[in-house]
């Protein structure tokens, strides 16, 4: 699973430097830091950032020769609402950045050549599912978070004794 994670940092890296045309959320959300797992508590000077969470390893079939895993993975992405004032009566702080950008975070792995992680080493399939938009405390900041939900299958060779 480690690999699988740092594939989609990388990927969320290099989503944060293209602009939005470009298949990227660089106007909408300029990422300063991205983090293995949740940090937790996050520091003002890292936002807006995003984490990738580990949720699930589940076994789905073993042979003698073989071992299929599906990897449940959260990727979220986070503001703090201060830095995402509008002068929009009718508009939630932050909310258009967060669905814009997850949105770019669903083609990109809906993309033909993302499928399999870009050919890493046993990816059979990438799906993505579910994403929720939720508000949370973050120490003394209020954040915004887009929690986009990734099911990875991944096939591997099994260790023979």
């Amino acid at each position: 699973m480690e690999e699988v994670i740092d594939k989609i940092i990388s990927d969320l890296g290099e989503m944060a430097l293209l602009e939005y045309d470009d298949g990227g959320f660089l106007e909408d959300l300029p990422l300063v830091t991205i983090f293995f797992g949740d940090p937790g508590l996050i520091p003002v000077s890292d936002f807006p950032c995003a984490y990738v969470e580990p949720i699930l390893d589940d076994p789905e079939q073993r042979t003698t020769g073989t071992d299929r895993r599906s990897f449940t993975i959260d990727v979220s992405l986070l503001i703090d609402v201060r830095d995402h004032d509008t002068d929009e009566d009718d508009e939630s702080f932050g909310s258009r950045a967060l669905v814009r950008a997850s949105y770019q975070l669903r083609k990109w792995y809906e993309k033909r050549s993302n499928l399999t992680l870009e050919g890493l080493a046993g990816v059979n399939d990438v799906s993505v599912r579910e994403t929720r938009f939720v508000r949370a405390k973050r120490g003394t900041i209020w954040a915004k978070e887009a929690v986009t939900t990734l099911v990875i299958r991944k096939t591997s060779n099994r260790v023979l004794d």
